[in-house]
Order: C-alpha cells, then sequence, then structure tokens
C-alpha cells in the first residue's frame, strides 16, 4: 500500500512505539491469563456519536488491545471509498504491540466533498487479522446532487389530481366491533381513487375526546396495515392500492409491486398509489365530525412510506407535518451509480435489472426516466411542511447520500422546522429511541400549530 497522508502516518507510529513502550502491564493483575483467554480486541470508533462531521474532518479512534503474554507485529491500513464506491485514499504502517498491551491511534480521513465514505480499517499480526468497517459523512447538508425533474412533472401531476377529482370518493366507513374497545372507536374505511380502484383503510379515534390531530400512516413495501390503538390522536392507516384485499383488481398475477406498469408513467403503479394518499387526506378532511381536528394532519411512514409521505407533501399542502424514516427511491441516478459501481446489486436496482434483460426493447435508462415522475426529491422543493428524517447509514437499499440528496432539496420554509438525524450502526432501519422522539417531534408540531384543547 501507499504511505498515508505524512502527518497521520507519523502520529500513528509514534503512537504505537509509545504503547509499546509504556502499556506492558494495561492488563496486569494477580489472576493468571490462561490461553483460552487470550485474544486481541480491534475497534474503530468515530469522533462523533453519529460520525457525522460537520466542522472538523472525519476522525477516527483506533483501539487495539492484547492479552496475549507474546509481542505482536505487523501491519495496520485502511482504505477509504466514497458513497460510489470509489477510491479515494489509503494507508498503512507497521503495528508493534508489546505483551498483555493496548495501543490507541487516531486517525484523520483526508476528505475535502461533502459525502458519506466508508472507512475500511485491517489489522494482520501475528495472532490475529481483521477487518472493521464504518460509514461517516463529511458535511451531509452540503450534499448537492443533480436534480433530474422532467420538464412536464408539474403538468403530470396537476393533470392526474385532476383525474382523481372528477372520481367519487363514495365513502364508506363501518365501525369495526371486534377490534373496537374500551377506549377506542376503530372503523374500515373503503373508498374510490383514480381509476375508481377501491383502496381501504383503518381509521381509530380515541373516546376520551373529541377534535384529535390526525396521523395518516402509510405502508411500507407490499404491507398491510392493521388498526393501530394511539391514545395522543386519531390515526387513519392507509393501505393503497394493490395490497389486499385490492390486489385482485389491480395485479391479479401478483407482480413485483414496483414493476407494475413500469414502462408507462401513465399506468405506473405508483401514480395511483400516490393518488391513493391524496384520497387518504381527502377523507380526513371530510369528516371533522368523526372527532378529527382536520387542520391539524401529520402523515408518516418507513420506507416506502417514507416516500409516499414526502411525495403526498409535495403535492398536497393540507398536510401540517411529516415522519419519514428510510425513504426509498430517492435521488434514483445516484442510487443505480452505487448499485452498479459496488459490490453488489441491491434491491430495488437488482428487480429493475433483472426486468429489463428479459425486455430487448427496454434498457435501464427507460426505467430510470419513468422513475423520475415519482423520485421523492423531485416533490421535495413542493414540501410546505417541517419534515423529521431518520437516515440509516448502512442502508443499501435506500443508501443515506439519497436521502440527503432529496432532504437539502427541500425548500426553506420547510427546512427551517425540519430535522434529520444519522444512525450509524442501522441498516434500513432506525433505532428505538427515534421511534419514542418521532411521536414527540410530531404532536409538538401538531400542538403548536393551533391551541391543543379547545
Amino acid at each position: 500500500m501507499q504511505p498515508m497522508h505524512s502527518t497521520i502516518f507519523k502520529i500513528l507510529l509514534c503512537t504505537f512505539f509509545i504503547a509499546q513502550q509504556q502499556s506492558g502491564n494495561a492488563f496486569a493483575s494477580n489472576k493468571p491469563i490462561t490461553a483460552k483467554e487470550e485474544n486481541v480486541t480491534f475497534k474503530i470508533i468515530p469522533g462523533t456519536q453519529d460520525a457525522v462531521f460537520r466542522k472538523t474532518k472525519p476522525r477516527y479512534t483506533i483501539k487495539i488491545e492484547s492479552t496475549y503474554k507474546e509481542k505482536q507485529s505487523g501491519t495496520f491500513s485502511y482504505i477509504l471509498t466514497d458513497a460510489k464506491h470509489q477510491f479515494i485514499a489509503k494507508g498503512t504502517a507497521d503495528l508493534n504491540i508489546g505483551k498483555m498491551a493496548s495501543v490507541s491511534l487516531p486517525v484523520e480521513l483526508p476528505v475535502t466533498e461533502p459525502g458519506f465514505y466508508e472507512f475500511t480499517a485491517m489489522i494482520n499480526i501475528d495472532y490475529y487479522e481483521d477487518t472493521v468497517r464504518n460509514v461517516c459523512a463529511y458535511q451531509p447538508e452540503r450534499i448537492n446532487t443533480p436534480l433530474h425533474k422532467p420538464a412536464d412533472f408539474d403538468a403530470f401531476w396537476d393533470k392526474t389530481k385532476q383525474e382523481l377529482a372528477k372520481v367519487p370518493p363514495a365513502y364508506v366507513v363501518t365501525r369495526s366491533n371486534e377490534k373496537s374497545d374500551y377506549a377506542h372507536d376503530v372503523y374500515l374505511v373503503e373508498m374510490q381513487s383514480l381509476d375508481t380502484v377501491k383502496v381501504y383503510g383503518w381509521l381509530t379515534v380515541p373516546k376520551l375526546k373529541k377534535n384529535y390531530p390526525v396521523l395518516l400512516a402509510l405502508p411500507g413495501y407490499r404491507v398491510e396495515l392493521k388498526p393501530q390503538l394511539p391514545d395522543e390522536f386519531a390515526i387513519f392507516a392507509l393501505n393503497i392500492r394493490g395490497i389486499h384485499p385490492s390486489t385482485e383488481r389491480i395485479d391479479p398475477k401478483n407482480t413485483e409491486y414496483n414493476l407494475y406498469n413500469i414502462q408507462d408513467k401513465n399506468k405506473y403503479i405508483y401514480r395511483g398509489a400516490y393518488m391513493d394518499c391524496i384520497r387518504a387526506v381527502d377523507f380526513i378532511s371530510s369528516h371533522a365530525y368523526m372527532g378529527l381536528d382536520v387542520s391539524r394532519i401529520a402523515v408518516g411512514g418507513g420506507s416506502q412510506g417514507a416516500a409516499l409521505a414526502i411525495a403526498l407533501c409535495g403535492l398536497d399542502n393540507r398536510v401540517s407535518c411529516c415522519v419519514a424514516d428510510n425513504p426509498i427511491y430517492c435521488d434514483m441516478h445516484t442510487t443505480y451509480e452505487i448499485n452498479t459501481k459496488g459490490r453488489s446489486v441491491s434491491w430495488p436496482f437488482s428487480r429493475f435489472i433483472e426486468y429489463v434483460k428479459y425486455k430487448p426493447n427496454v434498457h435501464i435508462d427507460n426505467i430510470i426516466a419513468v422513475l423520475d415522475y415519482f423520485d421523492p426529491q423531485n416533490f421535495a422543493s413542493s414540501v410546505q411542511c417541517p419534515v423529521l428524517v431518520g437516515v440509516g447509514s448502512l442502508d443499501n437499499l435506500a443508501p443515506p447520500v439519497t436521502i440527503f440528496s432529496m432532504y437539502n432539496k427541500l425548500n426553506a420554509k420547510a427546512k427551517s422546522g425540519s430535522e434529520i438525524y444519522v444512525f450509524p450502526d442501522k441498516a434500513h432501519e432506525v433505532n428505538i429511541h427515534h421511534g419514542k422522539f418521532r411521536n414527540i417531534w410530531m404532536l409538538e408540531k401538531l400542538v403548536t400549530k393551533h391551541e391543543y384543547a379547545r
């Protein structure tokens, strides 16, 4: 390997030899160490809790602890790549560890551009070798990828909304005695959406008082939502088209959902699904008499549900706030580059690439051109409400750089009340603490919009 940045290299070498000389008794105790207990621990610790660096270059502490009674020698090395798996830097240095010793090594990564980076650290010593990876971010709020917004994007969605407005909603609301309880009334809601497709949802209204804020919950990929029983707000859990029991009408052959009519933007499954979300807001807005405060509507979801939520907020300004975790389909051009240059192709592009293999007259560029009409980042500038976003640094389905690409394109009004959080040890998920924070954040946004008690 090539030498590291000279300053870092000198720091590391100095640290190695000081540790060798000074830490020989670091693990000494009266208890004898057996062969079974002898081992090496290798950790890389980012300089910030979320591995996001805004004011300084990314920094790590490398910790190596050995309980072996023999000295060990070998090498420490690292490789740094960007979000598209392009090489940025590498470095190496000799490593000498005293018997039963520990070393702590500072490393500063030589990055210059905003983005997400994969830091791969390796040690190879006499009795041990290991590779550890971590993803860090450098000034992610400055990530600015190109916007691939079709020239007729706004006209396309205006026309689609006009078509929806001509479809009678034909609401049918039926109370479920089985699912209701002493504190909640639960209703099955049926309604007509675009192309007169019937979609379904579950409305839960607490019995304690009236004028509840409403959360519109949107589903993940091919997920059927069930009734939920919150006490702080009413909740309308929507099942978009193609989810049971509307599957037979939409897709009797049970095609892969995001491939259904993907060659035609006017027939693509998500054109109707986005309108299903608007129809759900129509339902909420027209049913204040059921105890709903229709001036305070939140929308939320994860993965596909997060993408639906962002698109909805860009299409409908009746929504007061949005919570969106790990939204898929953001910045599909960058997502495609990440997948084609990476170690493996992740869903959903694995499905798109497989699809075009069997369509001789269809190229992946044709698919991406259709997806541009449904990309959440192309709706971001039209979002009028605050947005809370959760990001998993290790997410291959929704790469974090693409989520920041979307988030950074929110307009100034929306962004002034928005927040985004990164979880360095999570893939396509967020941690449990963020799950609790979501409800607090959403309720604060809804409460501050109007006085809660009337």
